[in-house]
């Protein structure tokens, strides 16, 4: 097997000598060579002891292995704490849909109609003819050095945020995935500069 994997492989030294070799303990090799290889022809590849790597051997711990787990939605997010995928497990997570069947009172039904922010839980409340009845602003305390409170309208799609200096400010077309995100933020002041502030239209 050629050069192309040697970093695969249980010869090779992530430490070598000098910065810009590639080193094997069977065969040595230096980067320049090994950069120029793609740009050679096939005969001249073919002439080179370099590329004649017979004693490559995948590394043991580098070889994939496919397990299936059975979590809980908890224990899948622990794992994606403690381990080196994070992202793949996150990506997982992200994507999982979770059907769950809820019992509740009509009256508990309307108030997750009434205060969710959420386009997929409003869409499917709409399917079991369940509507918003309030589409006006409510105000929303806020635990923040900067933020005070807010309110969303959904009907007009803007973001009033009130800051602990007494000012209000109107923020236009402003989707309610953002306004849901806001809401659910550890820090609100960190959101608002990175997503809302000087990226929406405002007024005073």
């Amino acid at each position: 097997m050629g050069l192309t994997n040697c970093s695969n492989c249980q010869y090779y030294n992530s430490f070598p000598h000098h910065q810009d070799d590639i080193c094997c303990s069977v065969q040595p090799a230096y980067a320049t060579m090994y950069s120029k290889l793609k740009d050679l022809d096939s005969y001249s590849i073919n002439c080179l002891p370099l590329d004649d790597c017979n004693d490559f051997q995948l590394d043991p711990q580098l070889v994939e292995k496919t397990i299936t787990f059975s979590l809980t939605f908890q224990q899948w997010q622990q794992l994606a704490r403690d381990s080196s995928c994070t992202s793949n497990i996150l990506n997982f997570l992200q994507n999982l849909k979770i059907e769950y069947t809820l019992s509740l009172t009509i009256s508990d039904w309307q108030a997750i109609a009434n205060h969710s922010y959420s386009q997929p839980v409003l869409q499917q409340l709409e399917q079991q003819q369940i509507y918003p009845n309030d589409l006006t602003e409510a105000w929303i305390e806020i635990d923040s050095s900067c933020i005070n409170a807010t309110a969303y309208n959904q009907q007009t799609s803007i973001l009033k945020i009130r800051f602990n200096s007494g000012y209000e400010y109107k923020y236009f077309n402003v989707s309610p995935n953002i306004f849901a995100d806001f809401c659910a933020a550890d820090s609100k002041g960190k959101f608002f500069n990175q997503y809302i502030k000087d990226i929406y239209d405002y007024s005073i």
